[in-house]
């Protein structure tokens, strides 16, 4: 008990404060409690690549119109080319499901399907004591990065590092986005929380932490997330 207890106050710590080094030379919000999360990954061919951003745009920039939506984008993985995301972030469920019905939503989703597979899911945004300490779940990191280029190749080798070192790691990888260059986005995916704190411990992330300070600017909004 004492040891859960004290592992729980490191990650409240590393992850809430801008000044104890985990976040160097940026601040920190996390997402409100009760807000949605959707992640709708998309994987698709070359050939349909094009047509399936053009798609997306056109949900992206209605969609940022809706009730009660607090972002919405879509976005590329940076280690593999045929992987997209639609990212999006609500207020609460009443609008989220709204938004599902809405016409824009019903009309061009059937033909995103017809042309890739998309796996959607909702996540609930909580607070660290709500988190189920034992299950997956996801850490979001959104950011601004005024030196992309110089950011994504330092993070590529992360991601390879943490896929093949690190314990309890479900996914790992950094999305930009496809409206908003300097915008992106690290999906972390875990099999617990003690995994992650491994992670946050691990020479290839405090050594990759030093590089890519003065890069990330402004605030960087997290979230932890499970599946509703």
């Amino acid at each position: 008990m004492i040891i859960a207890v004290a592992l729980l106050s490191l990650l409240t710590t590393v992850c809430s404060c801008k000044d104890n080094g985990d976040i160097p030379e940026a601040d920190v919000e996390f997402n409100k409690e009760g807000n949605i999360r959707f992640n709708g990954l998309i994987t698709v061919d070359v050939a349909n690549r094009d047509k399936v951003i053009d798609l997306c745009k056109q949900m992206v920039a209605i969609s940022l119109g809706d009730e009660g939506v607090i972002d919405f984008d879509i976005m590329e993985s940076v280690s593999s080319p045929n992987r997209l995301m639609i990212y999006e972030t609500w207020q609460d469920s009443a609008v989220f499901r709204k938004h599902v019905a809405s016409a824009h939503v019903t009309s061009i989703l059937p033909q995103l399907q017809a042309l890739c597979k998309v796996d959607g899911k909702e996540f609930a945004i909580k607070d660290i004591e709500d988190i189920d300490h034992e299950k997956p779940f996801r850490f979001n990191v959104l950011m601004t990065c005024d030196k992309r280029e110089k950011y994504i190749s330092i993070v590529k080798n992360v991601i390879a590092e943490t896929l093949k070192k690190d314990s309890g790691v479900i996914e790992y990888d950094v999305y930009n986005s496809l409206t908003q260059p300097n915008k992106l986005l690290l999906l972390e995916i875990w099999e617990n929380r003690m995994a992650l704190i491994g992670h946050l411990n691990s020479t290839h992330f405090t050594k990759a932490r030093k590089k890519t300070q003065g890069l990330i600017v402004g605030t960087q909004h997290l979230a932890r997330m499970q599946e509703r």
